[in-house]
């Protein structure tokens, strides 16, 4: 299980990245990227309750 979250962190770190490369050095850049990282731990949580909750 750690080492499962271990490779979806890095999965939704560089998603993240990939999302913001679009503004690179803009002002919308980090505001892009938390909200990246917002959106892919939201849909990782309801994975994890639908996984676990049964």
């Amino acid at each position: 299980m750690k080492s499962e979250e271990v490779v979806w962190i890095k999965h939704r770190d560089k998603k993240a990245e990939n999302d913001a490369s679009e503004y690179a050095g803009g002002t919308m850049e980090g505001l892009v990227y938390v909200g990246s990282l917002a959106d892919s731990t939201k849909e990782r949580c309801y994975e994890l309750v639908n996984t676990y909750m049964k």
